[in-house]
């Protein structure tokens, strides 16, 4: 890291050097090797690999690249050794005059971006098919049949989930919210198991609504992840 004498004039250059990049091209390799350079400046006593991917994370959401879809952080996180060892390496001097023409590795710089942008490429990649939508209806039957065979309990009563609401779930996760009355009559329950089918995925979280008797719509409660997208993150779905 440089001397904490120059790290107010090297923040300000790289803001003004990576800020003023011309064209999308430009925009997102810039996004990569500014992740580096900031995370070398070392401007903060703590945190400053944090500071880097959450910049990261947000010159992405505000060129519109993820729209809170997609994260480069889930693929440097499960790739955390190279990461690092990318990182490093980019720390390294200039090595010949071929190398670039500042004091670090030019060299060693291009290497992380590659690196970076791969992974980004593989987490689009990845949630791509995640959110599949020609696959929605099945993991979401899935769900339903683990719901009803592990009953939980609602007040006094315990909850009923029924397959049958598989074609009413799936109607509101593609055409959004709907009245209450349309979903139990979806369903083809009769109209006391449909409303307590209703009930039950409202109390899971599947469903949502802003008001008591209000339009229904569709929700994902952190417990449906692994069901809805298996292998989001399958550390998580351990624990």
């Amino acid at each position: 890291a440089p001397s904490w004498k120059d790290i107010e004039s090297l923040v300000e250059g790289w803001a003004a050097r990576y800020r003023a990049l011309p064209g999308t091209e430009a925009l997102v390799i810039g996004a990569a090797c500014s992740h580096h350079r900031i995370a070398w400046i070392h401007p903060f006593i703590d945190g400053n690999g944090r500071v880097a991917r959450l910049h990261t994370h947000l010159v992405f959401h505000s060129m519109g690249f993820s729209r809170g879809l997609w994260s480069p952080m889930r693929g440097l996180a499960r790739t955390q050794e190279q990461y690092f060892a990318r990182l490093n390496n980019a720390d390294l001097p200039r090595r010949n005059d071929l190398d670039g023409r500042g004091p670090l590795s030019q060299e060693e710089l291009v290497a992380f971006a590659r690196y970076f942008l791969e992974v980004c490429l593989d987490q689009v990649r990845f949630m791509r098919e995640r959110l599949n939508f020609e696959t929605l209806k099945e993991r979401l039957r899935v769900l339903l049949v683990h719901l009803q065979q592990a009953p939980w309990q609602i007040g006094s009563e315990k909850s009923v989930v029924k397959i049958e609401a598989l074609e009413a779930l799936h109607y509101v996760a593609m055409a959004g919210p709907i009245e209450r009355s349309r979903f139990v009559a979806m369903t083809g329950l009769g109209e006391r198991t449909g409303r307590r089918v209703l009930t039950s995925l409202l109390d899971y979280g599947m469903l949502s609504a802003e008001s008591p008797r209000g339009p229904i719509a569709f929700a994902l409660p952190l417990a449906s992840l692994g069901y809805v997208f298996p292998n989001l993150w399958p550390e998580a779905e351990t624990e």
